[in-house]
């Protein structure tokens, strides 16, 4: 789990770092970010990677390691936040899925007790891509330019933060992933009767999709809203129940 949080601040900050190179008209534009973004992201998660290496022996070291690096994380994800643009959702994924890993393990002295499988997994990434994907329809309605016409009209279009045609197709990218979640949990057999079987958790992922389709064609007003459903659908998938090892056995 919490190496999964590792790789998904590495996508967040690969698509961070892609929307601030493309943008040469507000002021960044320069693809060194591109490839700096998500460097200096992973360079300063070494303390993480170090402790779930070693969170499996030293539950308490890799475990506080994991914990203090996401902290740090966070601080610095707040800090790089504004109500206008908010680029600290690109590291909300990885924030919770370190610290649940992270004091899993210590509570239960190294193992996070999770039954490896491809449903955690699909959980996972799509709860990962929701928040990128409120942050891309988000800089894809910005910023907003009016020109006054003949006559006294005011004219006014929006623009994108970042080349328009790099974020849009980052959007469908995110939600064509969505989709593929949601067939592939809706092909999943369930783990038990109920509301939280696999066939029923398919509609978070595919909820996020669609959030992100209806903001394509929206208003920053309304991508505001969107934006906190997808990050409400983010911590649902991350917080579903996972298989246990032991309920894997019993499953045999």
């Amino acid at each position: 789990m919490a190496a999964s949080g590792i790789a998904l601040a590495a996508v967040g900050a690969t698509v961070l770092g892609a929307v601030l190179a493309s943008d040469g008209e507000h002021g960044v534009g320069n693809w060194i970010f591109a490839w700096l973004a998500p460097l200096v992201s992973l360079a300063f998660l070494v303390p993480a990677a170090l402790g779930t290496a070693i969170i499996r022996v030293r539950a308490w070291t890799g475990g506080v390691l994991v914990m203090a690096n996401t902290a740090a994380l966070l601080i610095g994800a707040v800090a790089a936040t504004s109500v206008i643009l908010p680029l600290g959702l690109v590291y909300l994924p990885a924030v919770v899925l370190m610290w649940r890993g992270a004091s899993r393990a210590v509570a239960r002295r190294g193992t996070e007790e999770i039954a490896p499988g491809r449903r955690p997994f699909l959980l996972w990434a799509a709860g990962g891509i929701a928040p990128m994907l409120a942050f891309l329809l988000i800089a894809s309605r910005l910023y907003e330019t009016c020109a006054v016409l003949p006559g006294g009209r005011l004219d006014c279009r929006t623009q994108s933060l970042g080349q328009e045609g790099l974020v849009l197709g980052l959007v469908g990218v995110a939600v064509i992933a969505l989709v593929a979640i949601t067939a592939l949990l809706l092909l999943e057999q369930p783990l038990r009767k109920g509301a939280l079987s696999g066939r029923w958790t398919a509609a978070l992922p595919a909820a996020a999709a669609l959030a992100g389709l209806v903001g394509l064609a929206s208003p920053l007003a309304v991508i505001g809203f969107l934006a906190l459903g997808l990050v409400a659908l983010s911590v649902m998938l991350f917080f579903l129940p996972t298989e246990t090892r032991e309920e894997a056995k019993g499953r045999s």
